[in-house]
């Protein structure tokens, strides 16, 4: 998937496949596909122009599949997996209303031996906000986590997604989400997306509260 330098000679290029978690949030499942957003950055450790996912199932991991991505605007990129056995597959819940300086928030930490959580989520809060693009968090993160590591709520619905870490993490927050779906995706799809408003669903297909 990346193509670290030769130790030989710099100028030249050694293709090697890299295992990651792949960051980002599923924002749409169907029978038999499911449409992921991940931030733009990732497009840069695609060299190959695909990547081979996994995904759960009731044994583990199950079988490969290849997604080629998409740029989805100018922060944002796009992958459509098709084929997913998407039993264990849900789309993310987004919360609208604004994050506050000091709420409480979690982040996906790839597990290490010193951040162990059942869920795999760890907790942080909230630095500082703007009402309506972006917050900073204070909260463990890994390596990956500025292509677009979901951030969420004590709820467990979306509030951010991480695109940079600069001495703390840079968080678009769902307006500006929303914002890049409705520019770019189409109606139907836009329409299907589970929006929340202080824990009350607005849109998208009827779904409780962490079905």
């Amino acid at each position: 998937m990346t193509n670290p330098k030769n130790e030989e000679d710099p100028e030249k290029y050694e293709h090697k496949n890299v295992h990651m978690v792949i960051p980002g949030i599923i924002i749409l499942v169907d029978a038999n596909s499911c449409e992921i957003v991940a931030g733009s950055e990732l497009l840069a450790e695609c060299i190959d122009g695909i990547f081979h996912l996994r995904f759960p199932t009731a044994a583990g991991y199950g079988a490969e599949f290849v997604a080629q991505p998409y740029t989805l605007g100018d922060n944002f990129s796009r992958f459509i997996v098709n084929g997913v056995d998407t039993q264990y597959v849900k789309e993310v819940q987004f919360e609208t209303l604004p994050v506050v300086k000091s709420q409480d928030i979690s982040t996906f930490v790839f597990p290490r031996e010193t951040r162990m959580t059942p869920s795999g989520l760890w907790p942080g809060y909230v630095v500082d906000a703007t009402p309506e693009l972006i917050f900073f968090i204070d909260c463990p993160f890994h390596e990956y986590a500025p292509f677009g590591s979901p951030v969420f709520n004590v709820r467990g619905q979306l509030v951010g997604m991480c695109y940079a870490f600069q001495s703390r993490i840079h968080t678009w927050a769902v307006r500006k989400l929303k914002s890049c779906f409705d520019q770019y995706l189409d109606e139907e799809q836009s329409k299907r997306i589970c929006y929340f408003k202080d824990g009350v669903q607005i849109s998208g297909k009827k779904i409780g509260l962490l079905e």
